[in-house]
């Protein structure tokens, strides 16, 4: 397994945004919203395939903040290494818990905590997001404010 991760990447999180550091605060909402994500609710057998060119993403509004969005995205390396057909889809999988109950997908979850717990824009000044790159995938997360 190779990965790499790079703190505030911009990822296309459109022409219509500026990312914004998520105040510190709020890191244990990032998670929650990390394990929602993780956790899909409308996926056919509780798997969600990334398909090539459509990522799997969701946006959350962050609370006590003036419009900031978090958008939390997983998605299809571009790299041209990652284009034969024997590269392995991403995947976000519910996890069945001892209780009976569903959880996160296990790696979902570790990649994008990653991200949120190593990406700070500086002590004490907020959570930048970023990407982090694991083979084929590509886990990020951004908080945005639309222009």
């Amino acid at each position: 397994m190779t990965s790499s991760l790079s703190c505030g990447e911009d990822y296309g999180s459109g022409t219509n945004a500026v990312k914004t550091p998520a105040p510190s605060p709020e890191t244990s909402w990032i998670l929650d919203r990390v394990a929602e994500f993780c956790t899909p609710r409308h996926a056919k057998d509780d798997i969600i395939l990334v398909e090539r060119g459509q990522p799997y993403y969701n946006t959350y509004k962050v609370p006590k903040t003036d419009g900031m969005l978090l958008q939390l995205d997983v998605e299809y390396s571009p790299d041209p290494a990652c284009a034969g057909p024997d590269v392995p889809t991403p995947t976000v999988r519910v996890a069945s818990m001892p209780s009976g109950k569903r959880g996160p997908d296990y790696y979902c979850q570790r990649y994008l905590s990653e991200v949120t717990n190593a990406c700070d824009t500086a002590p004490g000044q907020g959570k930048s997001g970023g990407c982090l790159h694991v083979d084929c995938a590509i886990w990020c997360w951004a908080s945005i404010k639309r222009k």
